[in-house]
């Protein structure tokens, strides 16, 4: 027995005061509504109505039933009208997964504005470099930075980024500018374990990808580990550009090779899907974008075009 039909019906008799008027409401024949009285009786075991050829009165019992019927279905429609806004309305606590550097270097930024517009998101925030299960624990969104080649979740790409060779002048100074990828294998490299392949760094150079294996002796979990290793003169690492723009510009890395020749790869928002993705989720996405756009780091634009992140904005989405 479908009980929230049974219920409904009940209500509508009640309320409405015959099969009639009850069944011209609900769109179906008055037999029908009949057939659901009386399956609903036999199934409860009680009489809910007396009924005469001229009257229709609720049982004691049968009114106690419908004022709870009406609670509970008036409970059950704020249920479903609450997780239905989940889609249409932001609101709620949005989980995210975010590199550490990156959320060092941007995250403070992002979030404060973010939650100016949003007042009614909070915001959970797990500081991860890891690749592997990205969306696990219910997280509702993932930041990375890389080439991606998880085919299971939705990869939507904020920021074109490039993956920085570079080194102290004071390490040069000591060993050298080296002139070609394969000058590297000599040098101490700072070896980032974050990296999906930590001992390999690849180069576009004169036109083809040219993988050189690399080798140091300093290990790290850390891009900020790493890049402080490299200003302290330790080495040459391997660094997304946007980690390191104010050592850049002060000189205080310098690139090996033109940044152009680097692979390039980008910042991804993840997610599980955007059919059924929470309206928490695309706001933030959105966001996001607008505020590289209104930030931009060396001139450069984001991925998709979008408003100023003073006002709300679905455009990532639409």
């Amino acid at each position: 027995m479908d009980y929230l039909v049974t219920m409904r019906t009940y209500l509508s008799v009640v309320e409405e005061g015959s099969f009639i008027a009850a069944s011209q409401r609900l769109g179906i024949t008055p037999q029908v509504v009949s057939k659901h009285i009386q399956a609903l009786e036999k199934d409860l075991g009680v009489q809910l109505l007396n009924r005469t050829t001229r009257s229709l009165n609720q049982t004691e019992v049968g009114d106690r039933f419908a004022r709870r019927c009406a609670t509970f279905l008036d409970e059950f429609k704020d249920i479903i009208s609450d997780v239905r806004k989940e889609h249409t309305e932001p609101r709620g606590i949005l989980k995210l997964t975010v590199p550490v550097t990156f959320a060092e270097i941007y995250m403070s930024r992002i979030l404060v504005g973010f939650s100016q517009i949003y007042p009614d998101i909070s915001v959970e925030m797990r500081l991860c470099d890891d690749f592997s299960d990205l969306l696990d624990d219910n997280i509702d969104l993932a930041l990375r930075i890389g080439k991606l080649t998880d085919s299971s979740v939705i990869a939507k790409k904020i920021l074109d980024t490039k993956a920085i060779v570079c080194a102290a002048p004071s390490y040069l100074e000591r060993v050298g500018r080296p002139k070609t990828p394969a000058d590297i294998e000599t040098l101490n490299c700072i070896i980032d374990t974050n990296r999906r392949t930590p001992r390999r760094w690849s180069f576009m150079f004169n036109g083809s990808l040219t993988t050189v294996a690399i080798n140091g002796c300093y290990t790290v979990n850390s891009a900020s580990a790493a890049i402080e290793l490299g200003r302290a003169g330790g080495g040459v690492l391997m660094c997304p550009d946007i980690f390191i723009q104010k050592e850049l510009q002060s000189g205080q890395l310098q690139p090996l090779f033109d940044q152009d020749a680097t692979e390039g790869s980008g910042l991804y928002a993840m997610f599980h899907s955007t059919r059924y993705t929470a309206a928490k989720t695309r706001v933030f996405v959105d966001f996001l974008t607008t505020w590289f756009k209104h930030n931009p780091i060396d001139g450069r634009q984001t991925c998709a075009a979008g408003t100023s992140p003073g006002t709300r904005s679905r455009t990532a989405f639409d």
